[in-house]
């Protein structure tokens, strides 16, 4: 196992490297970090709590820089091959891996493996947003709204996260050319996550966009920003 200065040190390396234009170099590095990270086996890892918490650090990094890199078939078989060894963030590590098959063109597969995991656990918001937002993605926005729409009535999830799910539903439905529906999910995104007032403008620009004037004039006199306003 690698001391933590030592751990550290590889770290600081690989994105020196990545600053400076690297960016093979900054892989390299990276990918014979977590190798060596995982060299031991998924037991060692899970029997060591230092271990596991570099292998998540590490892992995270490369999967991001892999991803920056379009090396998408590389960043979904670390994904794949990490839930062995982190299991604790498993749902994390296969929806992770979802999104990326989704990015990188394979929507039909990631699909169906959120399909999965949704089914799986119908009262796992996580799963159910995920699913949600793939759908949005690929612009299948019929089965988004309703997916994000079981999400947004999960009673026993945190306020802040039906909020987001409200968001995205927000967004879904002015996609879908409903400005009446999408203005509700915002306001009851709004009630439930106080910060996402601050979407405002953005409620505005679609009521206007959807050509529901009178609708638009009252929110901008809810607009707190006085230079907003006067547009």
């Amino acid at each position: 196992m690698l001391t933590d200065q030592e751990y550290k040190a590889i770290r600081r390396e690989a994105e020196k490297r990545l600053r400076a234009g690297d960016l093979a170099g900054s892989l390299a590095i990276q990918e014979s970090l977590v190798e060596q990270l995982m060299a031991g086996g998924p037991q060692l890892v899970q029997s060591q709590a230092a271990l596991t918490d570099q292998l998540e650090r590490a892992s995270g990094e490369l999967v991001d820089t892999l991803r920056w890199d379009r090396q998408f078939e590389k960043a979904i078989a670390l994904q794949d091959r990490l839930v062995e060894y982190l299991p604790e963030t498993a749902e994390a590590l296969r929806v992770g891996a979802a999104n990326l098959r989704i990015e990188s063109g394979q929507a039909e597969a990631g699909l169906a493996q959120l399909e999965a995991l949704a089914a799986a656990e119908t009262d796992n918001f996580w799963f159910q947003l995920s699913l949600g937002l793939g759908y949005l993605f690929v612009e299948r926005l019929e089965e988004a709204g309703e997916t994000l729409q079981r999400a947004a009535g999960l009673a026993h999830v945190r306020k802040v996260d039906r909020a987001l799910a409200h968001q995205y539903l927000f967004k879904t439905l002015d996609l879908q050319g409903k400005p009446e529906e999408a203005l509700a999910a915002w306001r009851e995104a709004a009630r439930l996550d106080r910060k996402l007032r601050a979407e405002l403008p953005a409620v505005i620009r679609m009521l206007i966009y959807w050509h529901k004037f009178s609708m638009a004039s009252d929110h901008i006199l809810m607009e707190s920003d006085p230079v907003r306003s006067e547009f």
